[in-house]
C-alpha cells in the first residue's frame, strides 16, 4: 500500500490516457467477465486489459517496450495484479467517501475539464478531439476524474479532523530551535579567522565541500574553472591573503590563496564552504508538518482497515488476494491457462 497516496492523488494521466492513436476500447471486445469483485463493485477483464493496453501503448511510444506481441502479452500479465491492486485501493476509498456523504457531480469536475481543454487548445485541438483519440473511453475518463476528486475530498475531510497535541508541537519546535542554534554560520567562521584561527583546521571541521578533508585545498585553477563570483574573489587575492565572505549558489565561501602563477594564469587556493543556515520554521509550518505526518498515518490505517473488512473475489489467473499484501502470484499456477 506504500504507493497509494501519491498514486491516488496524482493529476490525471494525460500522456497515458489521452495519448495518440486509436482508442484501446476499440481493441477490447465486451468481455464482461469479472476479474475482481470488491464489495459488489466489479473490475471486468475488459477494463483490466484496456488499462493495461493503454499503459503498454504509452510505454511503446516512449521507447520503453518493444512492439512484439510476445512483449505485450508478457507486459500485460505483469500489469494485471498492479492494476487490480490500484482498483482495490481506489474503489475502497471511493466507497468510503460515499459512506461519508461525499458526492461528486458533473459540475464538480468542470474545472479539471477546463484545464484539459486549455491544454488541448495549445495543441490546436478541442476537448472532443482528445476524447476521440484517447486510449480509454470518454465514460471511463469522466468516471476516473470524479473518483479522484472524491478521494481528494475524503483526504481533505480527514485532514480537517486531525489535531496536533500541544506537547508534540512544543517538542518539535524545541528541537528545531536547538538545530538552528547549533548550525555553523559563515560569519562565525570569518570571525574566528580574523582572530587568528587556523584556516585548514576550520576547513576540516566545518566545510561542506569535500575539499574540507584536505584543509580546503582546491589546488591550482585558471579562469573559467570556477563560478564567476568565486573566480573574481580568488584572482583578486595575493598569496597568504584571505577573502571576505563570497556568496555563490553553493553557499558562503571564504577563500585563501596560497600561490599564484601570473604567467600561467592560475592561482592555488583553499576555501571553506558553509551552506545556508537552516531557518527557524514558523509555528504554522511546524503545525502543518506534524499534521501532514498524522494525515499519512491516518490514511494508511484507514486503508488497511478497509482492506481487511472488504469482501474481495479475485478471478485473475495465477493470482489470489491476501488482505495483508494484496494480489499475490500462485506458484502452482499453470502459466498456459487464461481467462478466455
Amino acid at each position: 500500500m506504500k504507493h497509494l497516496l501519491p498514486a491516488l492523488l496524482a493529476a490525471s494521466s494525460i500522456a497515458l490516457l489521452f495519448g495518440c492513436g486509436k482508442s484501446v476500447a476499440e481493441t477490447t471486445s465486451a468481455n464482461g467477465k469479472a476479474a475482481v469483485i470488491l464489495n459488489g463493485d466489479i473490475l471486468t477483464f475488459a477494463d483490466l486489459d484496456a488499462i493495461a493496453n493503454a499503459e503498454i501503448e504509452a510505454a511503446i511510444e516512449q521507447g520503453f517496450l518493444g512492439m512484439e506481441e510476445s512483449d505485450k502479452a508478457e507486459a500485460r500479465a505483469m500489469l494485471r495484479p498492479r492494476i487490480a491492486q490500484q482498483f482495490l485501493e481506489k474503489t475502497l476509498l471511493v466507497q468510503e467517501a460515499k459512506r461519508r456523504g461525499i458526492v461528486i457531480t458533473d459540475e464538480d469536475i468542470k474545472p479539471e475539464l477546463d484545464r484539459i481543454e486549455q491544454m488541448a487548445a495549445m495543441q490546436g485541438k478541442t476537448l472532443d478531439d482528445l476524447f476521440a483519440t484517447a486510449r480509454m473511453p470518454k465514460e471511463f475518463l469522466l468516471r476516473d476524474m470524479k473518483e479522484r476528486l472524491a478521494i481528494q475530498r475524503l483526504f481533505a475531510a480527514i485532514q480537517d479532523e486531525i489535531t496536533v497535541p500541544d506537547e508534540e508541537f512544543a517538542d518539535v519546535k524545541a528541537r528545531a530551535e536547538e538545530s538552528v542554534a547549533k548550525s555553523v554560520k559563515i560569519e562565525d567562521i570569518k570571525k574566528q579567522l580574523d582572530e587568528g584561527a587556523d584556516f585548514a583546521e576550520l576547513a576540516q571541521a566545518h566545510s561542506a565541500c569535500p575539499s574540507g578533508q584536505r584543509g580546503g585545498d582546491l589546488g591550482a585553477f585558471g579562469r573559467g574553472q570556477m563560478v564567476p563570483s568565486f573566480e573574481e574573489a580568488a584572482f583578486a587575492l595575493q598569496p597568504g591573503e584571505v577573502s571576505g565572505i563570497v556568496t555563490t549558489q553553493f553557499g558562503g565561501h571564504i577563500i585563501k590563496v596560497t600561490a599564484r602563477d601570473d604567467e600561467a594564469g592560475t592561482v592555488t587556493a583553499s576555501h571553506i564552504l558553509i551552506g545556508a543556515a537552516p531557518e527557524m520554521p514558523s509555528d504554522e509550518e511546524i503545525t502543518e508538518q506534524l499534521k501532514q505526518s498524522k494525515v499519512q498515518t491516518t490514511l494508511l490505517g484507514l486503508l488497511r482497515r478497509l482492506v481487511r473488512e472488504a469482501k474481495v473475489e479475485s478471478n485473475i489467473p495465477g493470482y489470489s488476494f491476501d488482505p495483508e499484501v494484496g494480489f499475490v502470484q500462485d506458484h502452482e499456477h499453470d502459466e498456459d491457462c487464461d481467462h478466455e
